[in-house]
């Protein structure tokens, strides 16, 4: 009978084939296929363009269908584009000294590795060569050296050899390499990554300027490593058998385009740049004096402490109070006639003093009694005026702005101008804008052109508003109602040129701030309020006869849903037939995306509680006297996330 398990040789053959089977798959471990190596070389294709002509996707916003940037536009800066200069062009290509031919010798093994020897700029990149554009990478070019002052780079992270025995088995010394047949030696330098930006197969791409330098070519060689190029790559052809699975990408732009481009954008002076800048520097602080540091922080801005949008305000006049037949918000320079009726003033000196004179004020945000601004100044940014104090830190507590100064003129010149401006010295431009059922703030600078236009219900509301010269008087009300137009964001064309009326109008170098609604609203926070009554032992008569009174322990959270407070809560003593004990429930003040009748705002909120035995107990909407509340504690609604605190009280601290 034959024994149990394998015998030694049955083993050895066993672990035999495994090792085989290993052997076997073993290369195809962690290899990719030529699907995803073409992936891989378009992504790097792009990278390459993108470092040469800038980002892709950025729109130059004088220019919203162009842009340029990357390492042509830094080697352009503040130079004559009419005039030839060596690096205001397409990166050059450098390529290592040796032997014309690619097989030729063009490096040196040291210490084991292949280094390239010193490099040289290509005479003719028209032709096939081992030319790469270092200037992408470095401003070092062998002798020669780009000003820092222009190079602004690295544009690219420079090529380094992440596999340096791709080649070997080519050659592994210098010896080996000088003996190569010349065609092995050529693709021995493609697999060689120091200094040369390779594809998905990880063989050099080569590079190509044609048409007198306009068009800059990058080609990979595909999954054959092979192609049949022409002696200029102009008559490249794309349908020879080695040729076919080539990759070749020109460049979106040509580079008279791009110096086109550049050269429109260069009629803008510096200055103009620099009040680009300087306005939307001024504009981000304007968000940030609404909601703080919301949605990524904390709501700290006037929208935290106010709980709405601040409202909007126009600058009118009217007559002095106590003139009889008030006609509401007037043109500042108008007066009354001796029937009462308002007219220009000018000729009528005697008659304005007769009937009264009008006083120059900035219109309360409730136009007509009962529709608000839409259009105008957030006053309320830096003027409290009319707006209710802080109670527990909801209302307005400081200037969220500095007040805009201006000290020229008379003071109701000086009250008109009290108005937040670009860096332009014009007003900005606040809309109060709808999308999807919801109002959002749109802050705009109307920029070099000075001009904007809003569409709306197929109308169009031009800015700055155009002054009602041809009857100031009965124009005035129509000038207002147009300030309280229902603005929808969708109306709003940034690209817009054209002319209305005869005059022209520009949209497209407005600089654009939308504050959205949810930047700030609703926040989101998981407070629970516990007293500590130190009840043990107390009999459930007791208990439920609330001997020991904890519900005239009560809280209230102040700050939510535009209103100032939370509806009040107060501890509940309860008997727990389980444990046996008189108990006291907590507080639970939970708001989130799911308690939609508990919406809170963003920001920094208080809690507070007090001993309520001192109250009128036929008070209605009781709140906390002076003489009885006693513990107030800060709390804070994230705009992002849930923020769990919990707070434990004590009787023993009322």
């Amino acid at each position: 009978m034959k024994p149990n398990g394998f015998t030694f040789l049955e083993l050895l053959i066993v672990m035999g084939i495994m090792i085989l089977v290993a052997a076997m798959i073993w290369p195809m471990h962690k290899t990719l296929d030529d699907t995803q190596r073409y992936k891989i070389t378009m992504k790097k294709i792009q990278e390459i363009e993108d470092a040469i002509l800038g980002h892709s996707e950025i729109v130059d916003s004088y220019d919203l269908d162009r842009s340029v940037g990357g390492y042509v536009r830094d080697m352009c800066q503040g130079q004559n584009l009419s005039q030839p200069d060596e690096w205001c062009d397409w990166p050059g290509l450098w390529e290592p000294e040796g032997e014309e031919d690619l097989g030729g010798i063009r490096g040196f093994f040291d210490n084991g590795r292949f280094t390239w020897n010193s490099f040289k700029k290509v005479a003719d990149p028209g032709k096939e060569s081992m030319g790469q554009p270092r200037g992408l990478w470095t401003r070092q070019l062998n002798t020669e050296s780009i000003s820092s002052q222009r190079w602004q780079g690295p544009y690219i992270k420079a090529p380094v050899t992440t596999n340096p025995a791709l080649g070997r088995h080519f050659a592994d010394n210098q010896d080996q390499y000088a003996d190569l047949y010349v065609h092995d030696r050529e693709y021995f330098h493609l697999l060689q990554g120091q200094d040369q930006l390779v594809d998905g197969w990880n063989r050099a791409f080569r590079f190509f300027l044609t048409n007198q330098g306009e068009t800059f070519w990058i080609v990979s060689l595909g999954p054959d490593g092979q192609a049949d190029f022409p002696a200029d790559f102009k008559n490249y052809d794309p349908d020879l058998p080695l040729n076919r699975d080539n990759i070749v990408h020109s460049l979106r732009f040509d580079r008279s385009e791009w110096q086109n481009i550049l050269a429109s954008q260069r009629v803008r002076s510096r200055t103009v740049e620099r009040l680009i800048v300087m306005t939307g520097d001024y504009m981000d602080r304007l968000v940030q004096a609404l909601v703080g540091d919301s949605p990524a922080g904390p709501n700290t801005g006037y929208t935290g402490d106010m709980l709405a949008w601040p409202d909007l305000w126009n600058y009118v006049c009217r007559f002095e109070s106590g003139v009889p037949g008030d006609p509401g918000p007037v043109p500042c320079g108008t007066c009354r006639n001796e029937e009462g009726e308002t007219v220009v003033c000018g000729t009528l000196e005697a008659v304005h003093e007769a009937q009264g004179w009008w006083e120059n004020k900035w219109e309360d945000p409730d136009f007509g009694g009962n529709s608000d601004y839409t259009y105008g100044q957030p006053r309320g940014l830096w003027d409290q005026d009319d707006l209710d104090g802080s109670e527990f830190g909801v209302g307005w507590r400081h200037a969220y702005h500095p007040k805009p100064e201006n000290s020229s003129g008379s003071s109701d010149v000086r009250d008109r101008n009290e108005v937040l401006r670009d860096a332009w010295d014009r007003p900005l431009h606040f809309f109060k804008v709808e999308e999807n059922g919801k109002e959002h703030l749109m802050i705009v600078s109307t920029g070099e052109s000075g001009s904007g236009v809003f569409h709306i219900n197929g109308n169009e509301f031009i800015f700055p508003q155009p002054e009602f010269a041809d009857d100031p008087v009965t124009g005035f009300s129509d000038y207002l109602e147009k300030r309280t137009e229902p603005f929808n964001l969708a109306e709003y064309q940034p690209g817009f040129t054209g002319e209305i009326d005869g005059i022209s109008h520009d949209n497209t170098d407005n600089i654009v701030r939308l504050v959205r609604l949810d930047d700030w609203k609703p926040g989101f926070m998981n407070l629970l309020v516990s007293l500590d009554a130190d009840l043990n032992g107390v009999s459930q008569v007791d208990c439920n006869s609330h001997v020991h009174e904890s519900n005239d322990f009560s809280c209230r959270v102040y700050g939510l849903d535009g209103s100032p407070v939370f509806a009040e809560e107060s501890f509940q003593t309860r008997w727990d037939e389980e444990e046996d004990l008189c108990r006291v429930d907590s507080l639970h003040f939970k708001f989130d995306d799911k308690t939609v009748t508990r919406i809170i705002m963003s920001g920094g909120r208080y809690l507070v509680c007090w001993d309520s035995n001192q109250r009128n107990p036929g008070a209605e909407k009781l709140e906390p006297d002076t003489d009885d509340w006693n513990r107030i504690f800060s709390v804070f609604a994230s705009p992002a996330r849930i923020v769990d605190r919990e707070i434990l009280l004590k009787v023993s601290n009322f």
